[in-house]
């Protein structure tokens, strides 16, 4: 079993690419006379870094996004079941009810709160 000089032996992964990248690649063996495996294993190795940060980066992105929502909406709902109680008690909110709004900001920007 060869392995085109690599110097690895590993899966097999096919995929299909247009005639022109083809042709491309076949002229650039041709002129160097390297296998297209080592093109083809050298260009992903080289891109996988960058697509793996921009795709991951938008999915962290969304995802942090879509928490921030859910904390918004907590802290919101927090809030609306405070005011009630306080209205109808005719007073303004106590230091303990406070640093409960203060304890779910630090545990926002800590993280604890998120899924692994």
């Amino acid at each position: 079993m060869g392995n085109s000089g690599s110097g690895t032996v590993g899966p097999v992964v096919s995929v299909r690419l247009s005639a022109d990248v083809v042709e491309r690649l076949d002229r650039l063996v041709e002129r160097t006379g390297r296998s297209r495996g080592h093109y083809l294993r050298e260009a992903i190795t080289e891109m996988l870094p960058v697509l793996e940060e921009r795709y991951w980066a938008h999915e962290v992105e969304r995802a942090e996004r879509a928490q921030e929502e859910v904390f918004t909406d907590l802290l919101a709902q927090l809030n609306d079941q405070q005011k009630p109680e306080l209205s109808g008690q005719g007073r303004e909110p106590d230091a303990e009810e406070v640093d409960l709004e203060e304890l779910a900001r630090r545990i926002w920007e800590r993280g604890d709160w998120k899924q692994p």
